[in-house]
This record gives C-alpha cells, sequence and structure tokens, in this order.
C-alpha cells in the first residue's frame, strides 16, 4: 500500500525525534518502572505491555490520523523500557570461567522445643569453583559454646579431598570424582550455554530488534476504533482503541523479517545463538531450512493487541487476546496499575500499591497465594508471603539488605521469617545472617600427604566415626533426633 509524501514526512520526523524527544512522555509511568527495578525480571513480560500501551499513547497524542506511526512509536517505546531494565540491577558479572567462591553465613531460631539446640549453633557454609582448572570446595563450619566443627571437601584432578582437623589429623584422599566432567557435559547442554551472555549482548539485541519490528509492520493489521466499549471498575465506558493483529499471514511475514535480518548479519546471529543457547552454525542451519522450508503454523492463533485512551489520551486499559480469548489484561486508575493473566485454570493478579507490588494467585477462583513485594532502597528488597492451599497455612516474610555490589563482589545481609501451620502444628523458624559471592583464588585443601580411605586401617575408620559421633553429640543433634523420634 502506497503512502501520500505527508504520512512519510511525518513518520521520518517521529522516527527521527522518539528517542530523544520525551517531554509529552508519560514520565510518572516510566519512572515507576524504573523505580520497582528490583522485580524486574518478575514483570519483564508484562513491561512490553506497558510499554506498548504508553508507546502507542504518545503515538497517538501526536498522529491520531496515522496508526502506522502510532505503532512505529510504540515499538520504539518498548525499546527504551526494556534498555532501561536492562543497564538497571547490580554491576556484579560472573562467567562460567571465573573463580568464584559464595559464603554464607547463619544463625537458626524456632518456637519448637525438639530444634532448640539448633538455635544455639553458629552456621557457616562455603562453596567454591575454578570451572577452569577444574577445582573445587565445599566447606562447613558447626559452632556452639562445646563444639567447633569444620569440615573441608575439595576436587582436585579428578579426585575428591576430605580435611577436618576436629575428625582427623590428616587430610584423607576420597578416591576418584569427576565431576568437573558431569559439569562440562551439563554445561554443554542447551539449558545452559546461554549462561554466556552478558547484559551488552541484551542492550545489543533490544536494539537491532526494535528496527526489524519496525520493518516488520503491516499497516493492515493496524486499526483505530474512536468509540470502543470496555468495562472498568464494572461499568461499561466507551474510549479511543488502537488494535494491532498478529493473524497467520501477520505472524509469518513478521517471522521471515526476523529470519532475513539474522541470515544477513553474522554478528546479529551470533549474539542471538549466544543469548538463546544454541552454536552459531546450528541456529544458522536451523534458519536456513526454515526459510527454505516455510514456516509451519499449525494451530496457530490469532494474537491482538489492544490499547483504550480517553479523551486526554490517557492508557487506561489494555488487552493481549489469543483466538479472542484474554490471556492478559491491563488496566490503570490514579497512576497505579494492575493486570491479569489467565492460564487454564489458574489466574495471576498483579497490582501496585502506594508503596508495594502485590501478586495474587488463584485456581478456579479461589486465592492460594499472595506476595508483596516492598518498594525500599537500592541497597534493600522485602518480600511477604502468605499461602493457604490443601490443609496448609504459611505466613512468610523476607528482608534482604545492606547490599553492597562491585564488578567481583556481592554482599548482603538476609531475615527470613516463616509460620507453617498444618497437621495440628503451629511452627515459627527464623533464619538471619549474611551472604558472600566473590571472584578470585578460592581456598582447597593442600593433598601433599594425603591418605587414601581404601588403606585406612578400622582403627583409623573407628575412631574417624567415634570423632564424628562425639562432635554432632556436642552440638545437640543426637538431643535432636531423640525428640523428633
Amino acid at each position: 500500500m502506497m503512502k501520500d509524501e505527508n504520512t512519510k514526512e511525518k513518520e521520518t520526523n517521529l522516527k527521527q525525534d522518539i528517542v530523544i524527544n520525551k517531554d509529552d512522555f508519560d514520565q510518572e509511568s516510566y519512572s515507576k518502572v524504573n523505580k520497582k527495578n528490583k522485580w524486574k525480571f518478575i514483570l519483564g513480560s508484562f513491561l512490553v505491555v506497558v510499554a506498548i500501551a504508553v508507546g502507542i499513547y504518545v503515538g497517538y497524542s501526536k498522529l491520531t490520523s496515522n496508526p502506522v506511526v502510532i505503532y512505529k512509536t510504540a515499538v520504539n517505546d518498548i525499546y527504551e523500557a526494556m534498555k532501561k531494565i536492562a543497564e538497571d540491577g547490580n554491576d556484579t558479572d560472573f562467567m562460567m570461567d571465573d573463580a568464584v567462591t559464595m559464603e554464607m553465613q547463619a544463625k537458626f531460631s524456632s518456637n519448637m522445643e525438639e530444634l532448640k539446640a539448633l538455635s544455639e549453633i553458629d552456621y557457616s557454609f562455603k562453596m567454591a569453583i575454578d570451572y577452569k582448572n577444574e577445582t573445587g570446595s565445599l566447606g562447613l563450619n558447626l559452632k556452639n559454646k562445646d563444639e567447633n566443627l569444620n569440615v573441608l571437601a575439595s576436587i582436585i584432578d579428578k579426585k575428591a579431598y576430605l580435611k577436618s582437623e576436629a575428625l582427623y589429623n590428616k587430610v584423607i584422599d576420597l578416591g576418584d570424582c569427576d565431576l568437573f566432567g558431569e559439569l562440562k557435559k551439563i554445561s554443554e547442554s542447551e539449558e545452559l550455554k546461554s549462561l554466556g551472555y552478558n547484559r551488552k549482548d541484551i542492550l545489543y539485541l533490544l536494539k537491532e530488534y526494535k528496527g526489524i519490528m519496525i520493518d516488520a509492520i503491516n499497516q493492515d493489521k493496524i486499526t483505530i476504533e474512536k468509540d470502543a466499549e470496555i468495562e472498568i471498575e464494572g461499568k461499561t465506558k466507551k474510549f479511543k482503541k488502537v488494535s494491532y493483529l498478529f493473524d497467520k499471514e501477520n505472524i509469518e511475514a513478521t517471522i521471515k523479517t526476523f529470519i532475513k535480518a539474522l541470515l544477513d548479519d553474522d554478528k546479529l546471529l551470533e549474539v542471538t545463538a549466544k543469548v538463546i543457547g544454541k552454536d552459531k552454525l546450528e541456529l544458522k542451519n536451523e534458519l536456513d531450512k526454515i526459510d527454505k522450508d516455510g514456516i509451519n503454523l499449525d494451530g496457530y492463533e490469532d494474537i491482538k493487541l489492544e490499547i483504550y485512551a480517553d479523551s486526554f489520551n490517557n492508557i487506561v486499559a489494555s488487552n493481549i487476546l489469543e483466538n479472542n480469548q484474554k490471556v492478559i489484561e491491563y488496566r490503570k486508575e490514579n497512576s497505579l496499575f494492575s493486570f491479569q493473566i489467565y492460564a487454564l485454570d489458574y489466574t495471576l493478579k498483579v497490582q501496585e500499591k502506594e508503596d508495594y507490588m502485590e501478586f495474587k494467585f488463584l485456581e478456579n477462583d479461589t486465592e492460594i497465594a499472595q506476595i508483596n513485594l516492598y518498594e525500599s532502597d537500592n541497597d534493600s528488597l522485602k518480600l511477604d508471603l502468605i499461602m493457604d492451599y490443601q490443609g496448609v497455612k504459611v505466613n512468610m516474610g523476607f528482608l534482604i539488605y545492606d547490599i553492597e555490589g562491585t564488578e567481583d563482589s556481592l554482599n548482603a545481609k538476609y531475615n527470613l521469617t516463616l509460620n507453617v501451620k498444618a497437621l495440628g502444628t503451629d511452627a515459627n523458624l527464623g533464619f538471619e545472617g549474611e551472604y558472600k559471592l566473590s571472584k578470585g583464588d578460592i581456598e582447597i585443601v593442600d593433598n601433599k600427604e594425603a591418605i587414601e580411605y581404601k588403606k585406612m586401617s578400622k582403627k583409623e575408620l573407628k575412631s574417624l566415626s567415634d570423632a564424628l559421633d562425639k562432635a554432632l553429640e556436642k552440638l545437640g543433634f543426637s538431643d535432636i533426633s531423640k525428640e523428633l523420634v
């Protein structure tokens, strides 16, 4: 379909201004997206819908007569919103080849008498891995007023070693352990190949895919309706509606546009393969096959995006429909938003409150769980969980605070409280402590004078077993087992 020169000029001007001209952008909504970066991964897919809504609002307020320009504006604002999400967050960045150590300290508390001994112990846990050099270790320290049990297990040169001065005066060679061989198999699986990508890759793909989406627009699938009816707060109201239809024809054309772009751009193909966890050549071959044989869309249901705006061009609602059945619903009232996701017998409801986000999970319209995620400073995060399902009631509070991150480390403190009511039991549990993740040399045992476990005498093995029993008894674990039996 040919465009008149006036329309072309408007689209060109809008393309040039879209990223830098934000004077009439809905700053309040945009700042809220930024402010709530703590749950950006939870709301990632939803933000796409919100960004489309905001983008269409911008385009609509500028050029209400041209729905194509409106959608192009929407795509640009999707990019801006998702770019902001990708840029936010902690600067700590760990890769598979880094030598990494994770440490955690904890204190436990409970109202259960049978668990009293556990609350008198200081717990320290350490896990370190140097994937490149195929070494790693696992450490545990349990300490109370009577005992200090420290155990360190390491993997060196495909063998496992154990060191514990409280149990035995020598390092013990436990035998062959090809853990890294197994890890290599896992790391080469499709699920974990994508761990090698970073934030720059995501930003690059967002920028490139934005342009592809604009190139793929089919103006015949975009419509504007002036007096469309929709139910808001139980009342039927009329608003302006902008719709974009992804039917089989449009989705096939869109996919072909993406395939062509990937096959024509070697860097785009390489980064896409990295992020989705595929080998570059493997992805190219798959795309070549689809390009040659065509796209199988058997069972595909039409998808439609609907955006509703009031007389002042404020976005009040949006829907995503599949085969004319609503799958996502978005509403905005008094600068606060809510949305629902429908999946078979289950519904997720998310509502923005003044100082927290509320998530409700329903099964056949019955609420089974609620999560409240609170706004906080950049160095803390608070979450509450309430669940009542099949006779089990759970109340949980989780706080992470004093979060400090650099390129090489991440430090935080945490506090978790848990109340469980089930089978006549009312249990309160609590955990608090510190967490640290860092790059650098890892601690492993000195295995130069290790003694082979297989060559230890019965007397030595008996001494080792007795020392472990004695340490556990001093820590109170024998008392706990008696209480629980």
